[in-house]
């Protein structure tokens, strides 16, 4: 397991969401859909202080027994 904390200000944020970097969910929506999303988001946030992003995954592993 992992915890990866990535610290944005808004700005940088919307435009890594625009990327679409390092979020595979994010590939599953169409342009117009991304752009309303970024909307969404820069009219919720504010601009004061950062933004703190946390990922939590986990990695499962598998061993075939003989």
């Amino acid at each position: 397991m992992g915890n990866e904390t990535k610290v944005y200000i808004k700005k940088q944020m919307l435009n890594e969401i625009r990327s679409r970097a390092g979020r595979s969910i994010l590939h599953e929506l169409s342009n117009a859909e991304i752009e309303e999303l970024i909307t969404y988001i820069n009219h919720q946030v504010t601009e004061k202080g950062k933004l703190e992003e946390k990922d939590r995954w986990t990695v499962w592993t598998a061993v075939k027994k003989a």
